[in-house]
């Protein structure tokens, strides 16, 4: 879906290249056509996992991305307990091909696609060998280097105080929110359509503004 967006929105682009983006650089592209898109303020909701109350949040696009709309170095290094290893911060690609596996299937095909090198001395390391401190480690790096691939929300329920966090996904986000607006927008038609007998193309061809004073009159 997030690619979908982006090739929609960005033709000048082959899928192809917007796929190799790391996932950081992506949803950067992603927050700045939803922006121009709906504008920076995001309405969400979020359910207490404790309580079940509903939380209403309003967030802005600016604080989701302050500090993380960085260049992304597309290979990185670690030196941690002896190794040395050289990655690359994953892309959707990588993300596709690890996907449907076990998570810890999953986990072991990320590493093997994003892990250049890995070296003890002079032996080199399948990635899978790695020690846990290490994966660790080049995951926390990762994340450093592409802040973006994971925006985190820390939460807090009123009703019961339970704090908790919570991953904003901005690809599912903005195809929820467009998907929302094409089903509104039918339903705009058919409403205009009934009433006045007007074609698919002419309701459309009406601001939004005007639309809804049409349906304001009828309903």
């Amino acid at each position: 879906r997030a690619l979908t967006l982006l090739a929609a929105a960005c033709p000048e682009h082959g899928q192809e290249e917007l796929a190799t983006l790391s996932i950081g650089q992506r949803d950067a592209l992603l927050f700045a056509i939803r922006e121009l898109t709906f504008g920076p303020r995001l309405e969400a909701f979020s359910e207490c996992p404790s309580c079940g109350a509903e939380l209403e949040l309003s967030l802005n696009t600016a604080d989701l991305i302050a500090g993380g709309q960085k260049p992304t170095e597309t290979e990185l290094s670690l030196k941690s307990e002896g190794f040395d290893v050289r990655f690359r911060p994953p892309n959707s690609l990588d993300l596709a091909a690890s996907v449907n596996l076990g998570m810890a299937e999953g986990y072991k095909e990320l590493l093997g696609r994003c892990v250049l090198q890995a070296l003890r001395g002079d032996t080199e390391v399948a990635p899978e060998s790695l020690p846990e401190t290490v994966t660790s480690a080049l995951a926390t790096r990762m994340l450093e280097s592409d802040p973006l691939s994971e925006v985190q929300l820390n939460l807090d329920c009123p009703a019961c105080s339970r704090s908790w966090s919570t991953l904003l996904d901005i690809g599912s986000f903005f195809w929820t929110e467009l998907d929302w607006q094409a089903r509104n927008l039918l339903r705009e038609v058919d409403i205009l359509a009934r009433s006045y007998g007007w074609s698919e193309a002419e309701v459309l061809s009406l601001s939004a503004r005007r639309r809804q004073r049409y349906i304001d009159m009828v309903t």
